[in-house]
């Protein structure tokens, strides 16, 4: 791509924007701050950047392996006769706690190796009421409030990032961290509503980062 120094950090934000926004993709808008900032982390690359340079600054997805130890505090199938897991919260079935969001139920991958972190991404799966149009509206599982945490131990807990959940997409992007345990805590009870219950769940799970080997 041919350089753009001379453009300014507002077109620069703009144009970037419109890419991250319609071209089928959901990413948030980038501001001339933002511009700014990495420009000036930039300043001494020389050239255009190559490839593989590039690609060594995204993160990339850690695909689940079969010695990822993947636990919960509650775990309950998704669908009548499933056996969803855990380790389901990385597929299409997905997990749940199954019942009421309580304060302290939690989520946790303990790696096999000391793994580089910086995104985390889940759907929690809307719990529908009925197809008819005047059916109520679905029952979001999404967690009402979390907090996540590393650990290189499973003792000691590093706080990465603490919210409240408001939708069905849940992304957390954050300063990359080392980490050899990555988990999810809730931080409220959520009772039921109309007499039903409002589990969490997790489905379509990805983590992004690097493994120690692509870190040397």
């Amino acid at each position: 791509m041919v350089g753009n120094k001379e453009q300014t950090d507002e077109w620069i934000a703009a144009i970037t924007s419109y890419i991250r926004t319609n071209l089928s993709n959901d990413a948030t808008m980038i501001t001339a701050e933002d511009v700014a900032q990495l420009r000036s982390k930039t300043k001494d690359q020389e050239g255009p950047y190559k490839y593989e340079e590039l690609m060594k600054s995204v993160p990339q997805i850690l695909l689940p392996a079969d010695d990822w130890k993947i636990t919960a505090s509650h775990s309950v199938p998704t669908r009548i006769g499933g056996r969803a897991s855990p380790a389901s919260a990385f597929n299409f079935e997905g997990w749940s706690t199954g019942g009421n969001q309580k304060k302290g139920m939690w989520f946790q991958i303990e790696f096999p190796e000391q793994m580089n972190i910086s995104e985390l991404h889940f759907n929690a799966t809307p719990i529908s009421r009925g197809w008819r149009p005047d059916a109520p509206p679905p029952l979001q599982t999404f967690p009402r409030g979390y907090v996540l945490e590393a650990s290189m131990d499973g003792n000691t807990w590093k706080e990465i990032d603490k919210n409240k959940g408001n939708h069905a997409d849940i992304s957390i992007v954050f300063d990359s961290v080392n980490a050899k345990f990555l988990r999810i805590t809730l931080l409220e009870d959520f009772g039921p509503q109309e007499d039903f219950e409002i589990p969490w769940s997790i489905r379509q799970m990805k983590i992004y980062g690097a493994n120690n080997e692509k870190n040397l």
